[in-house]
């Protein structure tokens, strides 16, 4: 908003304060914009947010040409700005936050509106709004075991070992001894002469089994396993968990969803919370 004095009819009228003579020898008004500086007659400038254009004319702040600008790039009023995965809207009291945009396998943008997620071959796209806060990040929507795809929610087992793909990262869950019977973790069987174990140690699970109660085997009763911090795996070997490819999120005020400060809306590293996360 230009930064003007009005009468009592609300009508723009000139700051009077900074007066001197024209080479006509009329009187000259010279404005003084939001922060304070004297603005000269005739001459045209920002503000510190860069949002728009002022003019100064004879003691009236103008608004010459009405726009944002993003990272030295001009946007006109109604222009889309993209950037770090965010989607915001210009306009002239502000950076209204539309939502999200990932790219495509065939790099085309694909908008996304707040509260929305989407699923684009082995990827699925987040568009939170979190008191507030638009994020935007993406996901593996399975995991992955040598090569072999698991679709989320999906239980596989390997080595002993009995795995549940939850949003993207695989999770040990237990052993198993056979096909039919399963181990807990931290549990115990003996059968016959026969001991089976299933016990995390440290940040691993491991399932042992042994014969037992003969000459020069170990005692059917097992021994204590050590006690080590209580690291959950969620891990086992061969696997992977991508985690996030990518992530991006912007403050907003209010129920338009204004971006909440200039740093929000500069979209690059440095002034917009952003983060990646390689494959374990």
């Amino acid at each position: 908003m230009p930064n003007n004095f009005v009468d009592k009819l609300g009508n723009e009228v000139p700051n009077k304060a900074n007066s001197h003579k024209g080479p006509d020898g009329k009187d000259v008004y010279d404005c003084i914009d939001v922060m304070g500086a004297v603005k000269a007659h005739g001459t045209e400038y920002e503000r510190p947010n860069g949002r728009f254009k002022y003019r100064c004319n004879n003691g009236i702040e103008e608004v010459s040409e009405p726009r944002c600008n993003v990272n030295g790039k001009d946007y006109h009023i109604g222009d889309e700005i993209e950037g770090a995965y965010i989607r915001m809207v210009c306009q002239e009291t502000g950076y209204k936050v539309l939502g999200c945009y990932y790219f495509n396998d065939k790099k085309d943008v694909v908008k996304m509106n707040p509260g929305t997620t989407a699923e684009d071959g082995d990827v699925v796209h987040h568009c939170d709004d979190n008191d507030g806060n638009i994020q935007y990040y993406a996901q593996p929507s399975g995991c992955t075991k040598l090569g072999k795809k698991y679709k989320e929610g999906e239980e596989f087992t390997a080595n002993h070992l009995r795995y549940k793909c939850n949003k993207g990262v695989t999770n040990i869950e237990g052993c198993y001894i056979d096909e039919h019977r399963d181990l807990n973790v931290g549990q115990d069987i003996v059968d016959g002469k026969m001991v089976y174990r299933c016990y995390r140690l440290g940040p691993k699970v491991q399932y042992e089994e042994y014969a037992c109660g003969y000459n020069g085997t170990p005692s059917c009763k097992p021994e204590p396993i050590p006690s080590t911090p209580d690291d959950i795996p969620s891990l086992g070997h061969g696997l992977k968990a991508p985690g996030f490819s990518s992530f991006g999120v912007v403050q907003t005020i209010g129920p338009e969803k204004f971006a909440g400060g200039t740093n929000t809306v500069k979209l690059d590293l440095n002034k917009l919370l952003m983060s990646s996360q390689g494959s374990h």
